[in-house]
């Protein structure tokens, strides 16, 4: 397993090398549209086969990173979650490409003056962004470390707009001391459409028909848009509980205090909406048996105020050794760290243990400059001293069994009683016993908690 989405990538024009390295300029836009909907097609037909292949091994150490802003870990954040964590589950970057946009969001696009996609319009630069990375992944999915799944799906919006209305300006609709968690991280500013298209975010707040609201160390980049609109009702009919009406946007600024309504009800909503989208990521970690990953401190902070936070010692290990610096795991490739973890399991494991009885100490540790200080001699130990006498060790091993074999091979070469035959299946005999010798004492050193290291960096 573990391939279910390269199964379809791989016989794909997706994937084909020519094309990436072209940003796909050479294909037709219609037979790139067809196979970008052909993946979706596939990707939602095996989501559950994807999930279920993520949540069996819910009994490993594995992540689920965020997906928000299209946060695509990059390799070096993978090679340090390979110190400890057996799986990672990343948002497919492919699939995030592949909604279409609804007749909704067309037609207020056009009317609010933003950058409209046409129905046949793809950011061919960000598919071979997207599929590059892919590629480089493959030696982590082969691996079954790395794991894609399409966490975008739950933050696509609704075919159709709501219209929404509240008597409380929405001030009902999370629990009131969680509310008021998220309203005291609220930043409102202003948007000034511009001549030439598009909308400026302003630095300040006034009357205005468009405001954009973001979340204090929140590093998701996309502000929650939200604008002020008149309608005119013409017409309504009880049979079909239908009606009918004109929305458009004033040139003049709304009443002060009728904007000020507004902001504190948009407040209210962007506050539910981002629980919502935090709390859909959350869910479905939940569901995986995998911690979250996050780079928000603003999730990070929310996260431990619903007291969601999992305090699970794998989880505070993980937290831990995100932090510990090791030379040799950083100059060495993705790849290269994937072959010792499965060719050298053992080894692997051994190292993780060590990490764990080293790092324990430091899961509640509040104080940067002792857990640095503390991270350091660690990465010394590791990286020079242990290293170093596995280096040693290995060389006193092979000066010891060539000076062993060499003797008795001198001792029997010199017997007059041995005939040729005799010689041969006692020399067979000594590279036998020396054999064995070596790998039993071989065997000792892969012991050593940094034998993994010394694989990696050979």
């Amino acid at each position: 397993m573990a391939k279910i989405l390269y199964d379809f990538l791989t016989e794909s024009l997706l994937f084909n090398p020519n094309n990436v390295e072209q940003k796909y300029s050479n294909v037709p836009t219609k037979a790139l549209q067809e196979e970008l909907t052909k993946y979706r097609e596939y990707s939602i037909a095996q989501s559950n086969n994807l999930f279920q292949e993520i949540s069996q091994n819910n009994h490993k150490i594995s992540v689920t990173m965020e997906g928000f802003n299209s946060f695509l870990p990059n390799e070096s954040v993978l090679k340090q979650c390979a110190l400890y964590v057996d799986t990672v589950t990343i948002n497919d970057p492919v699939f995030e490409l592949t909604p279409t946009r609804s007749k909704v969001d067309k037609v207020m696009n056009e009317y609010l003056g933003m950058r409209n996609k046409d129905d046949d319009e793809i950011d061919r630069a960000e598919l071979a962004k997207a599929i590059s990375y892919m590629k480089r992944m493959i030696p982590a999915v082969s691996t079954e470390f790395v794991k894609f799944f399409p966490m975008s799906y739950v933050h696509e919006p609704p075919d159709e707009l709501p219209i929404k209305f509240s008597k409380s300006y929405f001030s009902d609709i999370l629990p009131q001391e969680l509310l008021q968690w998220l309203r005291k991280r609220i930043k409102v500013s202003s948007l000034q459409k511009l001549d030439s298209g598009g909308w400026r975010v302003l630095n300040s707040l006034y009357a205005s028909r468009s405001i954009i609201i973001d979340f204090k160390n929140h590093t998701s980049g996309k502000g929650i848009i939200y604008q002020l609109f008149e309608n005119e009702f013409y017409d309504a009919d009880e049979k079909t509980r239908r009606i009918k009406f004109k929305s458009h946007i004033p040139d003049t600024p709304p009443e002060i205090r009728y904007f000020l309504a507004w902001v504190y009800q948009s407040e209210n909503q962007a506050a539910k909406v981002m629980y919502d989208q935090i709390m859909a990521e959350l869910y479905y970690t939940s569901a995986m048996g995998n911690t979250y990953f996050t780079q928000s401190p603003f999730i990070a902070e929310l996260i431990n105020f619903l007291g969601e936070k999992s305090t699970g010692f794998n989880t505070e290990i993980l937290n831990v050794a995100l932090n510990l610096e090791l030379p040799t795991i950083q100059e060495a490739s993705l790849e290269r760290i994937m072959d010792i973890r499965v060719n050298d399991g053992e080894a692997f494991q051994n190292f993780r243990v060590e990490l764990e009885k080293q790092l324990r100490d430091l899961r509640n540790n509040l104080d940067p400059l002792q857990v640095g200080k503390k991270l350091q001699n660690i990465s010394h130990e590791l990286e020079e001293v242990q290293i170093n006498e596995i280096k040693k060790k290995l060389a006193h091993l092979k000066k010891t069994v060539f000076a062993e074999t060499a003797f008795w091979t001198a001792l029997l070469c010199a017997s007059p009683y041995l005939g040729i035959p005799g010689i041969l299946t006692s020399l067979f005999g000594i590279g036998w016993t020396g054999m064995r010798a070596y790998n039993d004492k071989l065997g000792t050193i892969k012991d050593s908690p940094a034998y993994f290291l010394w694989k990696v960096k050979k």
